[in-house]
């Protein structure tokens, strides 16, 4: 039998169940011949963490009090310590929410990128000294924490600022590549596990983020006359040209991308003297150009509209534009013809030379061509029988606006009475506006002391005289221009 038997254990606190008296075993064989005791062993995470043998090793001890006699036996439980860390990368102000690494929008223009860099301990070892380096961010704000417990996490935050520059010619491929439309960084976390001795026995891990770009290069061309304005801003001048001069254009080039636009180019074929200001034009800014057009008596003759069109172009981004400004051409084609004098010596009954003169002037605003005069002694208005009088008639050839002609006649006729009627008409084309017809008649008295007959051109003789005339001479334009 032995007494005051004690069973220890190095680790635990045991409870022991005696058969008997407590301390005292029976010898083998007997029913007291055993003790049975339980105990529990506390594994904290320090133990976990830094036990030497990565393991928890129970000892017990039985001995009686004599130490005559004792025995020993130990227990093993191994650890299985998997220090692990992961690395998230995100961004609070330009987020992804698929998870897929890449911003859900794109950068439209700068601006300024929050990030949020979040290092966890995905193990079940305590670590040591974590850390977070990101090239592209440059320094970063990070929490307190020197030591991360299992499932903590060690939080930094951090910016990058895309100004109009970078987002114009992109940002360098992780920050040391070829510039790209995007910003793309690599952040790079490092932590200690237990026991590590060195850097090299830290843990690593990396995330990615890209912020895609936007670009969208834009430019408005607008155009218009300061000395023929367009009030109403349909691209057509409120009034119509009517006369060779200047026209004044003042163009306005607005850059309405998100690009800063370089190189800057109008061109306007039809224009001289263009003139602009700056050739650069960042996002929203806008420069002025100034031109002008010379309108020549050719251009008013063909009539139509000033049709002008500039062009755009910007480089950066290549984008272009035109605008169209409409100036109309009002033409006024006019002829006047007169015949002087109306009185002068003859006797009548006898043979004698009338003079007079016909002047013929272009009163419109549209040169002439084709004017030809016809003049006419009538015999009888009642009837319009009328005379060709072919030494006052002809070609006249092209008048140009405010050009005037004299055609002096001579005519030697047998004077029956002391007055006559006489008829002129004159008839010419223009380009676009059509035939142009002017009329004049005249009643020629003498000078003489003679009873007067009385005799008048009467409004309705002379208007159908020259439409008998001037149907021929159309015809014969009209074959000319046909």
């Amino acid at each position: 039998t032995l007494t005051d038997v004690a069973v220890v254990d190095d680790s635990a606190s045991l409870s022991c169940s005696w058969p008997g008296n407590p301390g005292t075993l029976q010898p083998n064989g007997n029913a007291d011949d055993s003790v049975t005791c339980l105990g529990s062993t506390v594994i904290d995470q320090p133990t976990f963490d830094n036990a030497a043998d990565g393991a928890e090793i129970n000892v017990v001890t039985a001995i009686d009090s004599t130490a005559s006699v004792g025995a020993a036996d130990f227990f093993v439980v191994p650890f299985d310590r998997q220090p692990s860390i992961d690395l998230a990368k995100a961004s609070t102000s330009h987020p992804d929410g698929d998870g897929d690494g890449v911003a859900d929008a794109p950068l439209t223009g700068p601006a300024t990128i929050e990030y949020e860099l979040s290092l966890q301990n995905t193990g079940n070892v305590t670590l040591d000294d974590p850390g977070i380096v990101d090239p592209v961010l440059g320094s970063l704000a990070c929490d307190s924490t020197t030591s991360l417990s299992p499932g903590a996490t060690y939080t930094c935050t951090g910016s990058f600022t895309v100004d109009q520059a970078a987002f114009d010619d992109g940002v360098p491929l992780l920050g040391v590549g070829v510039p790209s439309p995007l910003v793309a960084n690599i952040a790079v976390a490092a932590a200690l596990p237990p026991g590590a001795s060195s850097a090299d026995d830290a843990l690593v891990d990396g995330d990615y983020y890209v912020v895609p770009f936007e670009r969208r290069p834009a430019v408005v061309l607008t155009k218009t006359s300061t000395s023929h304005p367009d009030g109403d801003g349909d691209g057509v001048a409120d009034g119509p040209i009517d006369s060779p001069g200047t026209v004044d254009y003042s163009m306005t080039v607005e850059n309405t991308g998100n690009v800063t636009l370089s190189n800057v180019t109008v061109t306007d074929p039809d224009a001289s003297e263009l003139t602009c200001g700056t050739a650069t034009l960042p996002p929203g800014d806008s420069t002025t150009c100034s031109a002008t057009a010379t309108v020549t008596q050719a251009d008013i003759d063909a009539g139509g509209d000033i049709v002008n069109t500039a062009t755009v172009t910007g480089e950066g981004s290549t984008v272009t534009d035109s605008a169209t400004y409409d100036i109309p051409i009002e033409q006024d084609p006019s002829l006047s013809v007169t015949k002087t004098p109306r009185e002068q010596a003859f006797t009548v009954g006898a043979t004698e030379t009338v003079t007079w003169q016909i002047e013929v002037s272009n009163e419109g605003n549209v040169t002439l061509t084709d004017v030809r005069v016809e003049d006419f002694l009538v015999e009888d208005s009642e009837t319009l029988t009328r005379e060709p009088v072919p030494e006052c008639s002809g070609e006249l050839g092209t008048l140009a606006p405010g050009q005037s002609v004299a055609v002096p006649c001579e005519v030697t006729r047998e004077i029956t009475d002391a007055e006559f009627a006489n008829i002129v008409v004159v008839a010419g084309a223009s380009l676009n506006a059509g035939p142009v017809v002017a009329a004049a008649g005249a009643v020629v008295r003498s000078t003489d002391d003679l009873p007067e007959t009385g005799m008048e051109v009467a409004p309705w003789a002379m208007a159908a005289t020259s439409l008998l005339v001037v149907g021929g001479l159309f015809l014969q334009l009209g074959r000319r221009y046909t």
